[in-house]
């Protein structure tokens, strides 16, 4: 889990540093296909910003509550806590197949 709140991070660092470079270049909001540049990747740069912010609350959750067996075990079988779960393996999945999408979307087109 950590590994992917560092990558995420590691990504959003990035993604300001592709930020920076892009706008001294030239390239200003002015241009139609900067512009589109900038609101695609800001969608997702605020996409991952979201499922950082849950993936740190789920980390927090399991290190505070998760200590024993008896509470690993009732958490694990809450139906409630593994949909949560599931419906955020799907969230980042789909952040990984967009992101895929934009990166050959670009790359083809360039």
């Amino acid at each position: 889990m950590l590994y992917i709140l560092g990558l995420g991070t590691l990504f959003l660092v990035g993604q300001l540093y592709a930020w920076y470079l892009l706008f001294h270049s030239g390239q200003k909001f002015q241009a139609h296909s900067a512009a589109y540049l900038y609101v695609i990747s800001g969608m997702h740069a605020i996409h991952i910003i979201g499922g950082l912010i849950f993936l740190t609350y789920f980390y927090w959750k399991s290190r505070t509550t998760l200590n024993d067996f008896s509470t690993s075990l009732v958490y694990f079988t809450d139906p409630i806590a593994k949909y949560q779960l599931h419906l955020f393996g799907i969230y980042w999945h789909f952040l990984g197949i967009v992101w895929l999408y934009l990166l050959l979307f670009f790359v083809a087109f360039k």
